[in-house]
């Protein structure tokens, strides 16, 4: 379904799948929705594990007093 992702986010998840434009655009759409959803999932995970990360950083960080 055309215009329902945005055109970055599409050669985000194009990119992260390893394909080359040309080899996207001729997937069929449910396919390239499957691959925007996988993409979608994995940078949501690294998101929650960058901020496991800071929020550790901050609770280990020697306090001032």
């Amino acid at each position: 379904m055309p215009g329902l992702v945005p055109l970055y986010e599409e050669r985000e998840a194009s990119v992260f799948a390893h394909y080359n434009w040309t080899e996207w655009t001729s997937l069929h759409w449910r396919e390239r929705a499957a691959v925007v959803a996988h993409y979608r999932t994995h940078r949501q995970i690294e998101l929650h594990h960058s901020d496991v990360v800071a929020r550790e950083t901050r609770r280990r960080a020697p306090k001032n007093p």
